[in-house]
């Protein structure tokens, strides 16, 4: 592949505020020789990336020939390596580490991600990975975190064939151990039927449906969790020796920093929230690791449909590893205080059933000890 030119940005400052301010000339120079012109865009998303900002906007195109289409371009200014054939360097005025730029799927992160999003190369992705299909597949991008993973479903013939997980192409053989030594401790998780080293798995389809979509169903049942801490026993006797990635305890200063820069009027508030969990901490020594999932929420849980007490599958564990054993309980019920927060408004039914869950779950895990000591107030009742 040849690189593509460098090109020298005008019309913005050099921090990534600015550039998220004003992206006009860094998404030109994006475009250019492609063909389209922009006419308008809406930023998408923003999240960290290498010491840096990555940018994702929507953006309306003109095309040279007729006609128009939308696009998702990206501006990175983290500093994390990558293959600099596989992306636009946009130099800036003063000097400097170039912004990177790219148009979706072409992730420079997940080589595996274009073949893996249209459906002619996908099957042909699929015979090499031994795993054939009789027609050509129907995909659907279930989700996509920039520079980081993708997940892509799989049907054909009107049945579910699997997932396509395309991941950073370093960690595609760290995510099939990991499967292979939850499956062997007896935790549901899916097979991994295929891997290959560009950072693409294939993974089954399991029955069942997100504990999140029944929570409803869920929020009074002594089953359910039970079956919750049943599942969080498994996992913790996983045989394994390498760290979880590093989670929201760990990377709390990050966190901070993040926040007054994003709230700079409530920046003491913020400090003041960090100040108590850091005494928090002090008074609750960390216990000895086990095996954790590491990012545990009700959309990783899958439940039988007509039984919903019953958990039948657990997704995502590609941030598993040993860690605190009660960081899975704390990010459990901070997920289900942000559910909480967010429907306080417009469905307070839902808001009530991740309370009286998240209650649920705090009381038994109090009685264990086996909450997090950043977890005692998450799930209060919002105003």
């Amino acid at each position: 592949m040849a690189r593509a030119p460098e090109l020298v940005l005008t019309g913005w400052m050099d921090s990534d505020a600015e550039l998220l301010a004003q992206p006009r000339s860094a998404l030109d120079a994006a475009l250019a020789g492609s063909g389209r012109s922009l006419r308008e865009w809406r930023l998408n998303r923003v999240e960290a990336s290498g010491g840096g900002r990555l940018m994702g906007f929507d953006v309306d195109l003109d095309l040279e020939g007729g006609g128009t289409e939308t696009a998702l371009v990206f501006l990175d200014t983290g500093e994390r390596p990558v293959d600099t054939d596989r992306v636009r360097l946009l130099q800036r005025p003063e000097g400097g580490p170039p912004v990177r730029a790219w148009v979706y799927p072409q992730d420079p992160y997940l080589p595996a991600l274009p073949a893996a999003t249209v459906p002619e190369a996908a099957a042909v992705l699929l015979a090499r990975l031994g795993a054939p299909l009789p027609g050509t597949p129907a995909l659907e991008v279930l989700s996509y975190r920039p520079g980081k993973r993708a997940v892509v479903r799989v049907a054909e013939g009107g049945r579910d064939r699997g997932y396509l997980k395309i991941v950073q192409p370093e960690l595609a053989s760290h995510i099939a151990a990991l499967h292979e030594a939850f499956l062997g401790a007896g935790v549901p998780v899916p097979r991994v039927l295929a891997w290959s080293r560009d950072g693409l798995l294939l993974l089954e389809a399991l029955p069942g449906a997100p504990a999140a979509s029944v929570i409803d169903r869920v929020c009074g049942s002594d089953a359910f969790i039970d079956e919750l801490d049943g599942l969080r026993r498994l996992v913790e006797r996983v045989p394994w020796v390498e760290a979880a990635r590093p989670g929201a305890v760990e990377r709390r200063d990050w966190y901070r920093d993040a926040l007054c820069e994003a709230l700079p009027a409530r920046a003491a508030r913020v400090e003041a929230v960090f100040a108590r969990l850091e005494r928090s901490l002090a008074r609750h020594p960390e216990p000895a690791p086990t095996t954790v999932h590491r990012d545990l929420h009700l959309d990783q849980v899958l439940v039988d449909r007509d039984h919903p007490d019953r958990i039948v599958g657990l997704i995502d564990i590609d941030t598993a590893g040993l860690g605190d054993p009660r960081s899975d309980t704390g990010g459990l019920l901070a997920h289900l205080a942000v559910l909480a927060h967010w429907h306080r408004d417009h469905d307070r039914a839902e808001a009530e059933s991740a309370v009286r869950l998240g209650e649920a779950i705090l009381a038994r895990s109090a009685t264990r000890g086996r909450s997090h000591p950043c977890s005692r107030r998450t799930c209060s009742r919002t105003p």
